[in-house]
């Protein structure tokens, strides 16, 4: 349980924040302290509480633990049926990455043009191609556009 009795406090300038002021929380009890800005809820008088035992409450978790709720268990990965495979795109030689990059940039001027129509024109593998694009954005040379627009930076 957590009780304070006569609580007070003041401001360097001597304007009164906190006057006798009586709490008491029992014990797995969650209390909220508002007010307005100056009415002593932070700084001094939230540090009084918790050096008094409460406890400060930043997330969900923190709740959770103040009321002493066991914690669950994580729940395991979902299992992923075997039939499910990720392909990664073939790795790239050096002087193939840099003929995908000169076919992108070939396709692109400055008027946008949707990202889907790239991929087929290059008929390459779109993840193949999204990484050179983000490459090419990251370089400056590629502007993405709202609706999945691409465009050539001039």
């Amino acid at each position: 349980m957590l009780q304070i009795k006569g609580l007070g406090m003041r401001y360097r300038t001597g304007d009164q924040a906190l006057k006798n002021i009586d709490l008491e929380v029992p014990a797995g009890q969650v209390m909220a302290l508002i007010g307005p800005s100056g009415a002593g809820k932070s700084a001094t008088g939230c540090n009084m509480l918790i050096r008094d035992g409460a406890v400060l409450v930043r997330s969900a978790s923190d709740v959770i633990e103040a009321l002493g709720v066991p914690q669950q268990a994580p729940r395991p990965d979902p299992i992923v049926p075997s039939r499910l495979t990720i392909q990664e795109p073939p790795k790239a030689t050096i002087s193939e990455a840099m003929d995908l990059s000169r076919k992108i940039l070939s396709l692109l001027g400055p008027a946008p043009i949707p990202e889907d129509q790239l991929i087929r024109e290059l008929n390459a593998p779109a993840a193949a191609v999204s990484s050179h694009l983000v490459t090419l954005e990251l370089d400056g040379r590629l502007q993405r556009h709202t609706g999945g627009m691409l465009a050539l930076v001039v």
